[in-house]
């Protein structure tokens, strides 16, 4: 129960975030209908789930996870984030060119 109100704040920065990056796109022509951004979709569902993952691995290791959790997540997503949307961006212009 005590997951309720991090799942929902979570899902409403991400969502209120995305939404913004999309109506910007689309107001500068950057974006059309009917495409998206599928390295935003990925980061998010990465975050939220070393988020979830890190600090339980943390605890079974003995590592106080309020201490050691946050630096650690906010490094990997960083840094896994940028891989996903190169990544991604690499895969569309092979294939879309």
């Amino acid at each position: 129960m005590s997951f309720v109100p991090a799942i929902m704040a979570m899902g409403g920065n991400a969502g209120i975030q995305t939404s913004t990056m999309t109506v910007r796109g689309l107001a500068t022509g950057q974006l059309q209908a009917g495409e998206i951004g599928w390295a935003m979709v990925a980061a998010v569902v990465l975050s939220a789930g070393l988020g979830a993952i890190i600090p339980l691995l943390f605890r079974s290791m003995g590592v106080d996870p309020a201490v050691a959790s946050g630096p650690l997540i906010t490094t990997l997503n960083d840094a896994l984030s940028l891989v996903l949307y190169f990544s991604i961006a690499v895969a569309m212009l092979q294939r879309w060119g």
